[in-house]
């Protein structure tokens, strides 16, 4: 089996608990292949490298995000009174799987010291979110007011990321840099949910609707590694997994009962936003 035919049936068709190996493997078997066929073709003069990765770079990348341990959790406070309890059953977690495409934009500095590289990079992306996101329905009884229904859905996603980040890396042949990176993230978070619920006996009363949703920026933390290879003495071209967490978000709103103008409590949609990115890059050296 090649490394598409496990990529289709392991990765796109299986469960997402397998996207992190495959994503390494993708990433150690083409490091792997770009060194074994450019061994021989270069060499390293007395430790220090014939094609040197100091100076200012900028460019441009591409690929995929996904978020395979996210959880999306709603509950709602319950005001004292029978009315109001009609809300206990507004509670879930909801894990679930997304993935986007994203593209940006990145630039920075190397020096390098024998075969040692070290600087910093900033990047800027656009995430191009799916719209996946944590469904769950509950049933609890109620001793007067029956079954109580509730469905709702939950997500949190960033729609831009940006990270600023230091490098350190080992250059193994002259055109190949394999390196560390990490610092901080900087992203646009988006948190959505809804709780929907109805009474199975008292029908005229219900629905009960909540709608929550918040925007904002939330600073965070990535931390990755990657390869770099020099297609040309300006020119090379990068593969490079980071996985970013931005910490707990969250949005509230009244559960109102609008047919009778009763306000159950409030319901709150929580998330920690977390995620992989995998992407190529294309950069310029001046």
């Amino acid at each position: 089996m090649n490394l598409g035919e496990f990529l289709i049936k392991h990765f796109l068709n299986s469960d997402k608990s397998i996207a992190a190996p495959v994503f390494a493997t993708v990433f150690a078997s083409i490091l792997l292949s770009s060194v074994q066929a450019n061994a021989g073709e270069h060499h390293v003069q007395g430790g220090v490298s014939d094609n040197s990765w100091s100076g200012a770079y900028v460019g441009f990348d591409a690929g995929a995000g996904f978020t395979a341990d996210a959880v999306s959790k709603i509950t709602s406070s319950i005001s004292p009174g029978f009315v109001t309890q009609l809300g206990t059953g507004a509670t879930a977690t909801m894990p679930y799987f997304s993935m986007s495409g994203l593209a940006g934009l990145h630039a920075g500095f190397n020096l390098q010291q024998d075969q040692i590289v070290y600087g910093f990079e900033t990047d800027v992306q656009r995430l191009f979110k799916d719209a996946n996101s944590g469904n769950a329905k509950t049933s609890v009884a109620h001793p007067v007011s029956g079954l109580i229904n509730t469905t709702m859905s939950g997500v949190a996603y960033a729609d831009w990321l940006a990270t600023f980040r230091g490098r350190l890396g080992y250059v193994i042949q002259p055109d190949v840099v394999l390196y560390g990176t990490g610092g901080l993230a900087l992203g646009y978070v988006k948190t959505s949910g809804t709780v929907f619920q109805d009474l199975t006996s008292f029908p005229a009363t219900a629905p009960g609707i909540a709608n929550m949703t918040s925007y904002g920026p939330k600073l965070g933390w990535t931390v990755g590694i990657g390869g770099e290879y020099k297609i040309k003495p300006n020119w090379s071209a990068k593969l490079e997994y980071l996985y970013y967490d931005l910490g707990t978000t969250s949005a509230s709103s009244q559960l109102n009962y609008a047919k009778v103008s009763t306000t159950v409590g409030t319901s709150t949609v929580t998330q920690r936003v977390t995620g992989h990115m995998v992407r190529f890059g294309l950069s310029y050296h001046f």
